[in-house]
């Protein structure tokens, strides 16, 4: 079974990896510009001037005099009180973002094993129709998560398997948020290691993928020393971070639909239980 998801999720991310950039485009760059400027704005000015220094030393790395020169700019200014509201919001705005993808992925991900073909406006409006519920999801999962790593790390990790098919369920089945976590707790009972197996695996990719898109950013901005290539290089590197995460979200949706019976399987897996009982 852990072979079977695994080769699975690989290859239907590739098969609708230009989908999936779509949606995490139309979704996520939008309001990624917009934090984005509200993270300048709430630095400020001198800051964005500090920032601009620290990137023209970038092409000067190893050059002791040019170093020094740096560091007595960085004495002499004092840059202005930044606005932690202004960056708050911009981080909430960014988070309500990445958590609208998620029930996307889920459908665009359901919508190919179906044999669907709907329009990516139908599929961000499908999952904002879920949004709400998905947001409070989120936080009943974060909350709980975090209790459970606080308490020996074990038992977020019990709890991070045995919440992660809530989310497919709750966007494809006609249930509240309370119920998709108690029909998760049960579909995850005898597969909780190849789902922690696999969610790990996928991990350790999209952190790879992660650092290998930080790295290629940057590497304009050295070239050049520009402050806008800079921000550009940001949000790029966000966006194919995000579109990397995406994986674990089809994981996810591989094993509701591989143990609901969503979807064929020729792995062995716990018997389905009726879920409207």
């Amino acid at each position: 079974m852990f072979e079977e998801v695994l080769g699975d999720s690989f290859s239907v991310f590739f098969k609708n990896l230009s989908r999936y950039a779509l949606l995490v485009t139309v979704i996520i760059l939008p309001l990624l510009i917009l934090e984005t400027s509200l993270t300048v704005a709430g630095t400020g000015i001198d800051s964005l001037t500090q920032q601009k220094e620290t990137i023209s030393m970038l092409k000067h790395m190893g050059d002791p005099a040019e170093m020094e020169k740096y560091e007595e700019k960085m004495e002499v200014q004092q840059p202005e009180q930044s606005s932690p509201f202004l960056i708050l919001l911009g981080a909430i705005i960014l988070g309500i973002g990445g958590i609208l993808l998620n029930p996307a992925i889920v459908l665009a991900t359901d919508d190919y094993y179906q044999g669907n073909n709907t329009g990516l406006d139908s599929l961000v409006k499908r999952a904002a129709r879920k949004l709400p519920g998905v947001i409070g999801l989120a936080i009943l999962v974060g909350l709980s998560c975090m209790i459970g790593f606080i308490l020996l790390i074990v038992p977020g990790i019990i709890l991070l398997v045995k919440f992660s098919l809530a989310l497919p369920i709750y966007v494809l089945e006609d249930v509240s948020v309370f119920t998709a976590i108690s029909h998760s707790f049960k579909m995850t009972k005898g597969n909780a290691w190849n789902i922690f197996g696999i969610v790990l695996v996928i991990s350790i990719v999209v952190s790879l993928v992660g650092w290998i898109a930080s790295i290629l950013s940057v590497l304009p901005v050295m070239l050049t020393s520009s402050i806008v290539l800079y921000y550009i290089g940001l949000m790029i590197g966000t966006l194919i971070q995000m579109l990397a995460g995406c994986m674990v979200v089809v994981v996810a949706y591989l094993f509701y639909a591989k143990i609901s019976g969503r979807i064929s399987t020729k792995g062995k897996l716990e018997p389905y239980w009726e879920v409207s009982q």
